[in-house]
């Protein structure tokens, strides 16, 4: 193999560019090019001579002399095109030596799969000349229309020559040339509108991309400028209306963007979505191409829209929702242009690219020549069968263009549920990155491997410089960058032996964990998963060819889930945490969202798309390749895409310009965007608007952010229908409006938003997220709702209340790592704010923290149901929670330092369990007036500590009926731990009908446990622990009942449990028949797949589907494993998930799938804890019995 590196001999002479400009003559436009050889770098690979420049390709095919070019980019007048290009003038001499040029080699895709290309020989038409190659210096690329009319022409220059025989190389200092001029085929098109805004964003560009600029005021052709598109709602484009912002989804995923498009409308964008059903109904054709299929009727649409104001585009679903257009990579294969190394590799599918660019330009014809798909196109897990296809946007035979309209982004979503985990994370990131701890965006994690790393990507480095390096170096100013890097043993490119130790999979899983704000991976790929680094090399040898390949080792595969040999090697094991990041990748395929992974029983999607749609943590943008990404160009691609972001653009216009820049077709196809086209990447640690002053006056809003430069929206609560004005670039601005409430939002490059609401009355359905200030009182009525979204804080600024009536309720859903917050701006003590207040049902509080409050939590209105405060924090209060008149649960909170912790009057029933409520000013709990309270599982003490009346744990009275456990039928154990309360742990005021204790822990150093009034009935209590045995029984005062008291402290003392309460039915109705009661069950599981109740659920469905699993009168037997199966796949880290796993080990023992049985064993041991685990051990014992397995059964038994 020639190629096999024998010497090294490097000398350094650097190439720069410097542009200089002349001017043009009407029919042409001249350019001169300028170039520094001291920045040309050559060295000796074998006995071949190389030279290359940073971000410079070959300038041509393989075979041929491997000489570098570099892409300049042209703005010419509209409607022309280049007929020919005449050298003006030059500056050129000979090198001194001579040289042997390398011939050009394919490039190295960076796939998992992927062999290194064969040897290519020099072309001998070529290597046997004494003529100088290339003979033309400059290379028209291609030509296309940027925003529609503006034309650009993209060259390839090199300042080199070659002479093979003669062995000369010839260097251009400078050369100034000129393109004539003549009518390009087919029209340019203008957009009749836009936001002066939004044509802010279309000139900076082109002021990035062109390397003529001085011609721009005489070339750009802009559309009109608008202050707003005409209406709310959109823009009317014929029979569909066109946004600024249009979000393209079905009909079933259209509210499911509900969210997302509140934050885009707040900010101050005009969004909307359009569903491809309305779509389809309308439009038929991509006119532009002839293309008559769904894709060619949303690109037609979207060009319509265009011209009439949109700019950014959200494709808001897989290839099941918004079609796929596949782009060739290349020409046809049966065409001789195209190497046939991609046909002996198998790698045809790698050339058949999703290519959302099809979306984002306008002016391309993807299909000039109308031909179609060969046979030498291999079934593919991407598509089954193609050939007589049609086969769209070649390179040459076609005419796509590269040059934006609008800016494209797609969430490669399916199921409602996808969008709203993905849009939760992203409003996180964009309003409120991990709760307001922005330390981890300041750093950014570099993975890299083998080519990457050293030999391949730059050869002229010999491995002193990898990509990361050059990364950390371009982002230095912004971020800390972190480098993973293979431990190597050796950098022979053939064998790479010994092969690394690390990183494997498993390390980079531990050191995403640490927290980043960008993660860029250089690595091999495939559709689900990279290699952190390679395994050990070897030669492959097909034929006459000769590979150097790499041993896969699982261990080394960072995945979509799954995990290796108990090493936590998938995505899916990374933590749960707010710090959300964006992904940048160079490797292959990770973005394939089409590839089927039904062959698999647990990968479900692609690599890129288990980053985004992953609960809880993962990233909120990805970047990355559809298809092959190649060792050294991608790199380019992506260096060029940081500059762009650096700059401050956009992530959907720092992808689409790097594509413009750097030139490469394939890339411009294979490198898509997964996520919001509109959204800015934090780079380095965010600002705060810190000096925000609004003034709320009856007529107008005084805003003034504070700082200059900044966009400032004021909208109505509707979604902007009754008011709606944004403002640019300024500090302060005075809106003239009546009308309330309205949101304010302030945003500037790198700051943190300010978001804010003013006081008055919604009836709409809201949302809220971010940081949110309230300037007064709010309330909702009617059938209005608001929904609070998780990470979210909303901040009090004076004594206000939030309130809900009628049918209004609210929703408030945080997460553990993202709780939502209720607190004060004004404030550090009790009553520094009102109240949260509801007189309506179904209102949810999970995972809130509330602080400062006056009566914090206040529920009234009998009757009223469904009302639940969970996993809430309420402390600092006057009082945590008061409920009067309705039905009422608390689950899982703690409530403390409040002056009354938790106060409930004359309700129906209230439920509280493993909740702690501690260190309150008076007493515990304090209920009166006919209120039914059961209390399981909770933790009550150290209340009474500053109050001046009663002052006990809990101080019931006037008909309460208190149970603490109960005694009667039907009977259920209290595990309640009441201890060390100031006065009493249990004050039976006068008058209560009934109070009674089963299996407590009771007792304090002083005071009664247990106080009852004469007046009231006996309390019987059992099994409780007193604090000593026998009890002291001079701490009973009244009639108290005290039956098989406890000996000795119990276990659980202090711990707090929940369950026991759960008041919707988890067992089947007597009254419904067997199959009803499956249905019913499984009902209940969708339904409730992320509680307890679902695990409740599940083993009331187990015993009646195992009861018939040998007549199987409900056909369940041979559908039961699977239904457990789906089940464990999507709620794996929940008990549902837990419990299904441990279902189907005894379904597959039931079956005589011993083995099956055994390796789901061995999983559940690694997720499932005790009790359940010791019963899977057991299981697991018998299982290697039943196999002959002894001293495996006995090994397990050892640790039963």
């Amino acid at each position: 193999m020639r190629f096999k590196m024998k010497r090294i001999t490097l000398f350094v002479m650097f190439l720069s560019i410097i542009f200089c400009f002349a001017n043009y003559t009407q029919g042409s436009v001249t350019h001169t090019v300028s170039f520094d050889r001291s920045k040309l770098q050559q060295w000796i690979e074998d006995e071949w001579d190389r030279f290359s420049y940073e971000n410079a390709d070959p300038f041509g095919k393989v075979g041929e002399p491997e000489i570098p070019a570099v892409s300049v980019n042209l703005i010419i007048p509209t409607g022309q095109s280049v007929s020919s290009i005449t050298i003006n003038s030059d500056s050129k001499s000979p090198l001194s030596g001579t040289y042997i040029l390398y011939p050009t080699q394919p490039p190295i895709p960076t796939s998992i799969s992927a062999k290194k290309p064969e040897w290519i020989e020099p072309d001998p038409a070529i290597y046997s000349s004494s003529e100088y190659y290339p003979k033309e210096i400059i290379r028209v690329v291609s030509e296309g229309y940027f925003d529609g009319a503006t034309r650009i022409v993209h060259l390839l220059i090199t300042p080199l020559q070659y002479s093979p025989m003669n062995e000369e190389v010839l260097f251009y200092d400078q050369v100034t040339f000129t393109l004539n001029l003549m009518t390009a085929k087919g029209m340019p098109r203008l957009p009749e509108k836009r936001l002066s805004r939004d044509q802010v964003i279309y000139d900076n560009i082109l002021k990035h991309i062109v390397d003529n600029p001085q011609h721009i005021s005489s070339y750009q052709q802009r559309p009109a400028q608008i202050k707003s598109l005409g209406k709310s709602t959109g823009s009317q484009s014929g029979q569909l209306p066109a946004y600024e912002y249009v979000i393209i989804t079905n009909n079933s995923l259209k509210s499911s963007f509900d969210e997302f498009k509140a934050w885009k409308r707040r900010k101050g964008l005009d969004i909307g979505v359009v569903t491809v059903e309305d779509i389809f109904s309308i439009y038929s054709t991509d006119y532009q191409s002839g293309i008559t299929d769904n894709a060619g009727a949303i690109r037609q649409y979207l060009t319509d829209a265009w011209q009439q104001g949109t700019v950014w585009v959200l494709l808001g679903g897989d290839e099941t929702i918004i079609p796929i257009r596949y782009g060739a990579g290349d020409n046809d294969p049966d065409n001789p242009n195209l190497h046939p190394d991609y046909v002996s590799q198998k790698s045809v599918g790698q050339y058949i690219i999703p290519a959302d660019l099809y979306y984002s330009e306008f002016n391309g014809d993807w299909n000039v020549d109308n031909d179609v798909y060969g046979p030498y196109v291999p079934p593919d897990d991407a598509f089954p069968y193609l050939v007589g296809e049609p086969r769209y946007g070649e390179p040459y035979d076609d005419d796509p263009q590269y040059d934006p309209e609008v800016f494209v982004g797609r969430l490669a979503v399916s199921t409602s549920e996808e969008v709203e985990i993905w849009t939760k994370k992203f409003l996180l990131y964009v309003t409120n990155p991990n709760n307001g701890d922005y330390s981890h965006l300041t750093k950014a994690l570099h993975t890299q491997e083998d080519q990457m790393q050293w030999c391949d990507w730059d050869p002229s480095t010999q491995g002193d410089q990898s990509q990361a390096d050059v990364l950390s170096g371009l982002l230095s100013g912004y971020f800390n960058s972190t480098i993973v890097k293979e431990n190597i043993g050796s950098k022979n490119c053939a064998t790479h032996n010994p092969p690394p130790t690390y990183p494997l999979a498993s390390d980079v899983v531990a050191k995403i964990d640490e927290g980043f704000g960008l993660i860029t991976f250089s690595n091999h790929g495939d559709p689900v998963e990279i290699d952190v680094s390679s395994g050990e090399g070897y030669e492959y040898v097909d034929g006459d060819s000769i590979y150097h390949c790499h041993t896969w080792e699982p261990w080394r595969s960072l995945r979509q889930c799954c995990d290796v040999n108990g090493e936590n090697s998938g995505i899916n094991y990374l933590s749960e945490t707010n710090k959300y990041y964006v992904i940048y990748s160079t490797s292959c395929d990770v973005g394939a969202f089409d590839y089927d992974c039904s062959w698999h029983p647990i990968i479900d999607r692609s690599y890129a798309e288990g980053f985004l749609e992953m609960e809880n943590k993962g990233a909120v943008a990805f970047g990355g390749n559809t298809r092959y990404g190649w060792v050294s160009s991608s790199f380019y691609l992506e260096k060029m895409f940081f500059n762009q972001l650096l700059s401050g653009t956009k992530f959907g216009v720092a992808e689409a310009v790097s594509k413009v820049n750097y030139n490469s077709h394939y890339l411009s196809y294979s490198h898509n965007l997964f996520g919001d086209p509109e959204m800015r990447m934090w780079v380095g640690y965010p600002s705060e608007f810190s000096s925000v002053s609004i003034t709320v006056n009856s007529s107008n809003i005084v805003v003034n952010a504070g700082v200059t430069g900044c966009d400032i929206c004021v909208s109505s609560g509707d979604n902007g229908s009754s008011y709606h004005l944004v403002v640019s670039g300024v500090q302060s601005y005075t809106f003239s409006t009546s009308v309330r409430p309205l949101y304010i939002t302030i945003t500037k490059p790198n700051y943190i938003p300010y978001t804010a609401v003013t006081g008055g009355t919604f009836t709409t359905a809201e949302t809220w997220f971010g940081n949110l200030h309230m300037l007064g009182t709010v309330l909702v009525t009617g059938s209005g709702s608001i929904t609070i979204l998780p990470g979210t804080n909303v901040l009090m600024d004076g004594y206000y209340t939030l309130g809900f009536y009628n049918n209004a309720h609210l929703i408030a859903e945080g997460t553990n790592q993202s709780p939502i917050l209720f607190t004060s701006t004004s404030g550090t003590t009790r009553q520094s704010w009102n109240r949260l207040y509801f007189r309506s049902s179904n209102n949810v509080m999970k995972y809130c923290e509330v602080e400062y409050g006056d009566w914090a939590v206040c529920f009234y209105g009998y009757p009223s149901t469904g009302n639940i405060v969970e996993n809430c924090t309420l402390h600092d209060n006057d009082q945590g929670i008061r409920i009067e008149y309705t039905g009422f649960d608390i689950k899982n909170c703690e409530i403390y330092d409040n002056r009354h912790n938790v106060v409930t009057i004359n309700n129906s029933q209230v439920d509280i369990e493993g909740t702690k409520i501690y260190n309150g000013g008076r007493d515990g709990i304090y209920s009166v007036s006919s209120s039914t309270v059961n209390i399981y599982g909770s933790v009550i003490e150290n209340n009474g500590i500053g109050g001046t009346s009663t002052r006990n744990g809990i101080y019931p009275g006037y008909n309460d009926i208190i149970n603490l456990g109960r005694v009667n039928y039907p009977y259920w154990n209290g595990y309640n731990t009441i201890r060390n309360n100031y006065g009493s742990e249990v004050h039976a005021y006068y008058e209560i009908s009934q109070l009674q204790m089963m299996y407590n822990s009771v007792h304090d150093n002083d005071g009664y446990e247990v106080y009852n009034s004469s007046f009231n009935p006996t309390i019987p209590t059992m099994f409780c622990w007193w604090g000593e045995a026998p009890p002291n029984y001079t701490q009973f005062y009244g009639p108290v009942s005290v039956m098989d008291e406890l000996e000795s402290q119990p276990s659980w003392e202090g711990q707090t449990f929940s369950g026991q309460l759960n008041k919707p039915a988890v067992t089947p109705r007597v009254n419904l028949s067997p199959e009803e009661q499956i249905a019913h069950l499984k009902n209940l599981i969708a339904t409730n797949s992320k509680t307890t109740q679902a695990d409740s659920a599940l083993v009331a469905l187990f015993s009646i589907v195992r009861s018939d699993y040998v007549k199987d009168q409900y056909c369940e037997r041979d559908v039961f494993c699977n239904y457990l199966s789906e089940l464990y796949n999507s709620y794996s880290d929940y008990p549902l998930g837990k419990r299904a796993l441990q279902y189907m080990i005894t379904w597959k023992m039931l079956s005589g799938e011993n083995k099956t049985a055994i390796d789901l064993s061995l999983k559940a041991l690694d997720c499932i804890t005790n009790p359940d685990r010791m019963g899977v051990m057991g299981n697991l014992v018998n299982l290697y019995t039943y196999s002959n397995q002894y001293d495996l059964s006995a090994d397990i038994l050892t640790q039963y």
